[in-house]
């Protein structure tokens, strides 16, 4: 595993630039999210299928898709089978911490459920990977970086240990987990908070 060093708080454009490059050519790069470290890919169903293979799971709990501020999220969902005041709501939950569950769009292939999770990052968690999702012009496939039923990797000893396959790591030795993101169920009205 190649561990590109740097700041969260203050990053530098050329290394997220490169990270952005990496991962428009369908490299797994793992960054720090506004969550957690996370293993992050370009979202499509063969990308979601190498990264359930490389977290060693089954396909039956989709990645939740991380998006940019100016990226159409009305066409990865059924937007005109909301509810309008969830529709109306969205403006207050993104963008932020908020993951929002839509009825997914019938063209998507991934995931197989009726339903996607969306994340929009804001700029004041986490400003490196606000920046980076921005430099994406792709949604980002973002589960954690860690196998079901382990703990979340924080070290660089226990990823190279664990997921020594990735080759590419960008990473801050301050960086801290933040708070698990709020999950908000946007099907049904009013909007329900599942977590």
């Amino acid at each position: 595993m190649r561990f590109i060093d740097f700041d969260v708080r203050k990053p530098d454009f050329q290394t997220l630039k490169a990270a952005a490059e990496l991962l428009a050519d369908d490299y797994p790069v793992v960054f720090p999210s506004d969550t957690t470290y996370g293993i992050l890919m370009r979202y499509s169903a063969e990308n979601a299928a190498r990264l359930h293979a490389l977290r060693r799971e089954n396909t039956d709990n989709p990645f939740l898709l991380v998006i940019s501020e100016d990226y159409d999220w009305h066409a990865l969902t059924l937007a005109d089978a909301l509810p309008r005041e969830n529709l109306d709501a969205v403006a207050t939950y993104w963008p932020g911490p908020n993951t929002l569950i839509f009825p997914k769009h019938q063209s998507l292939a991934y995931p197989v459920a009726d339903s996607v999770a969306l994340r929009m990052p804001a700029a004041e968690g986490n400003k490196a990977f606000h920046t980076l999702v921005q430099l994406c012009d792709f949604p980002v496939l973002a589960p954690s970086f860690n196998r079901p039923g382990e703990p979340v990797i924080t070290t660089k000893a226990a990823a190279e240990e664990k997921f020594a396959e990735i080759e590419y790591a960008f990473w801050d030795e301050s960086y801290r987990p933040g708070e698990p993101s709020a999950i908000w169920d946007l099907r049904q009205a009013p909007p329900q908070k599942l977590r």
